[in-house]
């Protein structure tokens, strides 16, 4: 009928459809180190090194696949684009300690990354009264904060795609893979921005909520909601302090804004894994068990098994996770997740960045 015409800029394509997580990329200040210890303590293979205006070692492990990048030369007085080059570490490194600066997720190749039109990201973003994102020819988003978000299709070969690199000298053949994969990553933010990052997820990476929680001991308390895709291959838990002395505060404090504070990674056999990992120098938060334990369903036998290490970087923000899921176990364990936080409120207390003051945020 004429006068109701659709108007065309107003019609939002559908978000990509991310079925896995592709690979995770560290920046940080010295690649020879962080590969080694990559390699000593969690038995990471180096598979590939590009020089391209920055270092980059590419780091394999079973599926896993971790990216370390440390800039070549010092940064120019031009704005860092959002492709990988020097300047775009070098910012990240001047604003953040090192830490996790881009996510790749794998997408279905029915739904190409180039459905993020600008004109997409504009109106996402528009809803929620947040910034408009960059997006670049390669599929690479603006994220949270100073977090960048990759679009691959997971079909592609790595040769094929966008960042070629050459192969490594004579990797070393991988036993029995400790890890079978990367179960979660968890993304820490401001007070106030829970629900905002909750909704830009969902706007632009398609992800939809499935659990919140409020933790808290008598000393501290945070806020959190758990984000992900359809069948699970891809999962975040967003934090936020709801008290002023929080260690969602501290990792934004010591962090310089919001960021990833740990990665899960799955294994099959938690006790076996853990005590390889000892072996091999990692060091793990102390706990009552050591490794926490959350049964869903004595019949089925179905448990959350989890443990935490210490901070990797010298401040303490990024940690990692170790989790086992019997039976197909769901969800993060509420009392796992009270656990932990006791733990690392204890730990702050060692560290003496603990202060009392439980005023709410």
């Amino acid at each position: 009928m004429i006068g109701n015409s659709i108007d065309p800029r107003r019609i939002k394509p559908s978000p990509p459809n991310l079925i896995g997580i592709d690979h995770v990329h560290f920046f940080v200040q010295d690649v020879q180190r962080w590969r080694k210890w990559f390699e000593d303590c969690l038995d990471f293979k180096a598979i590939a090194t590009i020089q391209n205006h920055c270092h980059t070692e590419i780091l394999q492990h079973g599926s896993i696949q971790f990216w370390l990048s440390a800039p070549l030369r010092v940064e120019s007085q031009s704005e860092p684009q959002l492709e990988l080059d020097s300047d775009r570490v070098s910012y990240f490194l001047r604003d953040h300690p090192p830490g996790i600066a881009e996510i790749a997720f794998q997408i279905d190749p029915q739904a190409q990354a180039s459905q993020l039109t600008d004109r997409y990201v504009e109106l996402a973003h528009a809803a929620i009264n947040w910034p408009e994102p960059q997006q670049d020819a390669n599929n690479v988003l603006k994220g949270w904060g100073d977090l960048t978000y990759r679009f691959v299709d997971h079909q592609l070969q790595q040769t094929d795609r966008p960042i070629q690199a050459l192969p490594a000298k004579s990797p070393r053949s991988l036993s029995k893979p400790l890890f079978t994969g990367i179960d979660h990553l968890v993304l820490n933010v401001p007070s106030g921005q829970m629900w905002q990052a909750a909704n830009w997820h969902e706007q632009n990476l398609g992800l939809r909520v499935s659990d919140r929680f409020n933790i808290a001991t008598d000393r501290s308390a945070l806020r959190s909601v758990v984000l992900g895709n359809s069948d699970r291959s891809v999962q975040m838990p967003i934090n936020e302090p709801s008290t002023q002395n929080s260690q969602i505060q501290e990792f934004l404090d010591y962090n310089r804004g919001a960021g990833i504070q740990h990665i899960a990674l799955h294994t099959d056999n938690i006790f076996e894994t853990v005590s390889r990992l000892k072996q091999r120098g990692v060091r793990f938060l102390e706990t009552e068990p050591e490794i926490l334990i959350d049964v869903q369903d004595h019949e089925a036998g179905q448990a959350l098994l989890q443990i935490f290490t210490q901070p990797i970087f010298d401040e303490p923000t990024f940690f990692f996770e170790i989790i086992q899921r019997r039976s197909q176990a769901q969800g993060f364990g509420e009392g796992n997740f009270q656990a932990l936080f006791e733990a690392i409120e204890q730990q702050q207390i060692f560290r003496s960045t603990f202060y009392s003051d439980y005023s709410e945020q």
